[in-house]
């Protein structure tokens, strides 16, 4: 499990099954990106992870409105290298 999370879990209250529940992430697989592999947000937390090329990454404090927005999107990659990267901290495992 990401040390992140742990660490996010002392600033969020979730009770240890909500924990346990966010620590596996869900994971939404995208077949029609060439860039993008996967997407899972974490609501309480405001986590989104991206699946690149099998490497992940993670960005926080990421908006419901902005996760919902990256779904919709048309071009999933172009939409990550605009808005997600540029105005979120991000982390790789």
């Amino acid at each position: 499990m990401k040390n992140w999370y742990k660490t996010a879990k002392e600033t969020v209250e979730l009770t240890d099954e909500e924990f346990d529940e966010l620590a596996r992430s869900k994971w939404t697989y995208i077949d029609d990106s060439s860039c993008i592999d996967a997407i899972a947000y974490h609501e309480p937390l405001r986590f989104l992870d991206v699946m690149i090329k099998g490497r992940e990454y993670t960005f926080m404090d990421v908006p419901p409105e902005v996760y919902e927005a990256f779904m919709k999107a048309t071009s999933k990659g172009r939409f990550f290298n605009d808005i997600i990267k540029p105005r979120y901290e991000g982390k790789n495992d």
